[in-house]
């Protein structure tokens, strides 16, 4: 049986039976288990990669000509077509029949020795019932079935398993079963069939012919005890177990690079790259235009005399955050595939230039260890966290990313010279050709403005796409409706999206973060959190044009594009098994649809297979040089001391500031703060407009720290302007001080980050403090790390940060000269006795809207609803929550010690660690390592 693999149900079988041009006589039937894979091999993966695993074991490592057997039989008692039913099985040596007569042979998927694997339920009854229907066929009696053990040394199948019960089973199951159908003439009335039209498909797959060199004498299974732990990964079918295999990872030669000459475009930040391991100059893409194509041209117009199209030009894009050593070997890899299937190729490498890429800061959390394991009070927090900890860096990171894709098409740029290269090549062989495009993650934008780019250049015919397929596009939505999807339907002929449904996005990791890269996309990286993105299966339901587009409403009766959710293994052309987001473009099954989509190839007819499946995300493979850590036995998580003090709370709100920096809603924001904490049981003392300046600020905050002893809980809340200036004792690392404005700030009143460390310094032992901060206070004016955003339409918006102009500046030197303080010790996150949350990140403003900070609106009605059991880290994320993406945007921050996130609110730090048991990872390690992601984040962006 050639592949596709296709599952059967026991009804579909009994009509393959009876209709199949059986040209072996059927001697007896083989019973055999697979050994590896077992119940829990199959249960881990997709059913169909279980039996990929097989066939590419048998063929690739044994060297068989096709998969032994000619029946599989899951554990679910699914059927696997196998082996053609004419052809002899590789069974057992010296009992294989031959092409005329001999066994047929079945697998039970399992380890059936003892202490291991159950023969039983709906896999066992399927098994006697298909051995049974075979024995009845051909005219067999019950104990005509041999099993593995009666031919070898082996246990197989299964040292539990006794044959003279499963005799008496086969005995029963012949009494049972009606006359034997007219098997060898088919004849089988049609309205007695309901199967007839599926077994109409197998018969035709039947009919081609896959037979290698027969079966030889080597065609036999090693021992299973003696299997090599590769060997037994291999025959499982376990992800990335036939890697090691095959010669992928080898570094790049000289014969490489110079075939991959005819089929890379390399670019960087847009332009056609000069440097690193390969360069693509002009020449080279009028060498593609002019030479290479043309020759592939003519070739398959000899070789296809004359048919239509003969030419199937195939653009790949890869994901934005793929490194160029990565890109380049993955196309020489699979260069073989496009060819085999009379395609040719061309990949674009594109890069942002970005020394230091999200990936690197993500494997060096990865090595503390995945967070999945770990026990609930840290993974819960680890998602909301993680989204926020990458908001700052990864928005300018993948901003970066994206431009990198945009500058590519604009004039004169590398990308656009393509564009104007292939429309001249259209004009002249449009004939000939039909253009396709397949994109994975990021690469989906950098095709949409390709593909955009190339349907806006004047053309006679008009250029055409023939087909685009996106595998789990990283793309907004917003940009998709905006480039590709007005194309589909006309100048896109066929759009197909492979991506995985809600669970299965939900069930990937990306390291420590437990959903798929396009949640933190969605999440961390877009302007807004919770942007709509095109691969969550989510966004798409969410949106009715999408719907349509897809045909996924009850009422469309037309569709412009199909969508296909994995896993779903509905025939080769509706076949995609990835499970992870960086799986789909070396997933066998899903890049079998899109070559047989590209080609026009049906499911009955072969083509040449993808070359790899194996499971693959960005953050697979280990930097060089960087060991695994350890697995921790446990790990310390705080806790809090139980409160026995007072509570006790500084609100400072500003309004009154010189014109033109007047506020309107900070003094209404100290009064809500004031009411609610109050309501909390806190002492609340207030400074606002002219009474807040740096002397009565600074004292207030003192007493109120210095004034406190064990068991106290504090709070200090501030809604005013913040800006940067100088750092006049070099402290800072990039030379700047984040700074509160006082109502005085104008005569150099700036409260400093040194004046909070010094203060914050004197706190007692015992005691909790605990900040909200509602304004810009480190660096959003005077150096942003990404591109500025618009500030919502409507009502009195104004932002809370100010830039510090050479007047404020100098005013601020002389300032702190008059007072002759010492620098304060600088401190770790890890020695944090604060806990702060801010209003934005450093990208971002502090907006207060209509006499409100859109912080404390938010926070306080966090607040309101209850803290019970809400640990800092949880009330971080609700406010990031409340946000949403519909509102202006902030994203509010956490910064205190690691272990602090995981305090109840308003506790107090104290009592013994208790060990918390952790798989995989060092939790603590873990939640130190968070505090430090900003600033490493931030120097993507500087």
């Amino acid at each position: 049986m050639p592949r596709p693999f296709l599952e059967l149900t026991l009804d579909q079988f009994a009509e393959l039976v009876a209709r199949f041009p059986w040209k072996r006589t059927i001697t007896e039937v083989h019973l055999h288990h697979t050994f590896k894979p077992d119940h829990a091999d199959f249960r881990s993966r997709p059913p169909v990669q279980s039996i990929e695993g097989m066939f590419r074991f048998h063929t690739e490592t044994r060297g068989f000509s096709d998969i032994a057997q000619h029946l599989t039989i899951d554990p679910r008692g699914v059927i696997w077509t196998g082996r053609n039913f004419n052809d002899p099985p590789a069974s057992a040596v010296g009992f294989n029949g031959n092409a005329t007569n001999g066994p047929f042979m079945i697998e039970m998927i399992g380890n059936f020795d003892q202490g291991h694997d159950t023969w039983e339920g709906a896999q066992l009854e399927t098994a006697i019932a298909v051995t049974a229907l075979l024995q009845r066929t051909h005219g067999l009696k019950p104990d005509a079935c041999r099993f593995h053990n009666e031919m070898s040394t082996k246990t197989c199948p299964g040292s539990t398993i006794r044959r003279d019960e499963v005799v008496k089973a086969l005995e029963a199951a012949h009494t049972r079963a009606p006359g034997a159908r007219a098997a060898r003439t088919g004849a089988f009335p049609d309205s007695a069939s309901r199967e007839r039209a599926n077994t109409d498909r197998l018969l035709q797959l039947f009919s081609v012919d896959v037979r290698g060199r027969g079966v030889t004498a080597a065609d036999t299974e090693p021992p299973e005890q003696s299997m090599t732990v590769r060997e037994r990964a291999m025959s499982a079918g376990e992800p990335g177990a036939f890697m090691a295999s095959r010669d992928t990872d080898r570094e790049l030669t000289a014969e490489d690079k110079e075939r991959l000459r005819r089929h890379i475009v390399n670019l960087r930040m847009g332009a056609l790259s000069s440097g690193g391991l390969f360069q693509t100059t002009r020449e080279d893409v009028e060498a593609l235009f002019d030479e290479h194509l043309p020759a592939f041209l003519e070739e398959r117009r000899q070789e296809d005399h004359g048919s239509e199209k003969p030419l199937r030009l195939v653009f790949f894009a890869h994901g934005g955050l793929n490194e160029e050593d990565e890109s380049l070997k993955n196309a020489r890899n699979r260069l073989d595939f496009y060819l085999q299937n009379r395609c040719y190729p061309v990949f674009f490498v594109w890069e942002t230039g970005v020394k230091e890429t999200l990936v690197d800061i993500l494997r060096e959390i990865v090595g503390l260890g995945p967070a999945r394991g770990i026990v609930d009070t840290i993974t819960d927090f680890t998602d909301p966290g993680l989204e926020t900890a990458f908001r700052n860096g990864g928005f300018a990171m993948w901003a970066n990313m994206k431009r990198s894709a945009d500058l590519a098409f604009l004039p004169k740029q590398g990308g656009a010279f393509v564009v104007e290269r292939l429309v001249q090549f259209w004009k002249d062989h449009s004939a000939d050709v039909s253009i396709h495009a397949i994109g994975h993650s990021a690469g989906c934008i950098f095709h949409a403005l390709f593909l955009q780019s190339l349907c806006e250049q004047p053309s006679n015919p008009p250029v055409e796409i023939e087909s685009v397929h996106y595998l789990a596009p990283a793309i907004t939505v917003e940009l998709f409706k905006n480039t590709l999807m007005p194309l589909v339907g006309g100048r896109v002929k066929n759009f197909t999206e492979y991506t995985m449904r809600r669970e299965l996005e939900k069930g990937d990791a990306v390291g420590p973060y437990r959903k798929s890269l396009l949640y933190l996309v969605s999440r961390s990286f877009e302007d807004l959190p919770e942007t709509p993105i095109l691969g969550l299966e989510e966004s798409i339901r969410r949106d009715p044009d999408l719907m349509r587009l897809f045909g996924l409403l009850a009422i469309s009766k037309t569709r412009k594009g199909e969508v296909l959710f994995s896993d779903s293994t509905d025939g080769p052309r509706r076949s995609t098994i990835a499970k992870k987001h960086g799986d789909f473009d070396n997933d066998r099954l899903t890049m079998g649809s899109v070559i047989r989509r590209i080609t026009g190839t049906d499911d009955a007819s072969p083509i040449a297979e993808f070359p790899e499946q194996v499971s693959r995300t960005i953050l697979d493979a280990r930097p060089a040089g960087i060991p695994a850590r350890p697995i921790a036995v446990s790990a310390a998580v705080a806790t809090a001391a139980a409160p026995s003090g007072r509570r006790r709370a500084l609100c400072v709100g500003i309004d009154a500031y010189e014109a033109p920096n007047r506020l309107a809603g900070c003094v209404n924001d100290a009064n809500d703060w004031s009411a609610a904490l109050r309501g909390q049981g806190f002492e609340v003392s207030m400074l606002t407009d002219g009474g807040a300046s740096w002397q009565t600020i600074c004292d207030a905050l003192d007493s109120l720290v210095t004034r406190s002893s064990a068991g106290d809980m504090l709070v200090f809340q501030y809604a005013g302007h913040g800006t940067l200036v100088d750092d006049l004792d070099g402290d800072e690392q990039g030379g700047r001080d984040s700074a509160l404005c006082p109502v005085d700030f104008p005569r150099g009143g700036f409260i400093i980050d040194d004046d909070l460390r010094r203060i914050f310094g004197k706190l007692p032992d015992g005691v909790g403090l605990t900040c909200f901060f509602d304004c810009c206070h480190s660096g959003t004016i005077t150096r942003l790390v990404a591109p500025a955003r618009d500030l919502p339409v409507g009502g009195d918006v104004r932002v809370r940060g100010l830039q510090a102009t050479p007047e404020m500046e100098a005013a601020h030197r002389n300032f702190r000269q008059s007072l002759s303080l010492t620098a304060p010790a600088r401190r770790g996150p890890e020695v944090m006795r604060e806990i702060s949350f801010t209003a934005c990140t450093d990208a971002q403003t502090a907006q207060e809207v209509n006499g409100h900070g859109q912080f404390t609106l938010r926070a306080l009605a966090t607040l309101r609803q209850g803290i019970a059991g809400v640990t800092n880290a949880d009330f971080h994320a609700r406010v990031v929550t409340a946000f949403g993406s519909g509102a202006s945007a902030q994203t509010p921050q956490l910064d205190c010690a690691p272990l602090s996130r995981t305090l109840p609110l308003f506790a107090i730090p104290g009592g013994a660690a208790t060990a918390v048991p952790a798989v995989g990872g060092d939790v603590g390690a873990i939640l130190a390592r968070l505090a430090d992601i900003d600033r490493r984040l931030a120097r993507l962006g500087a």
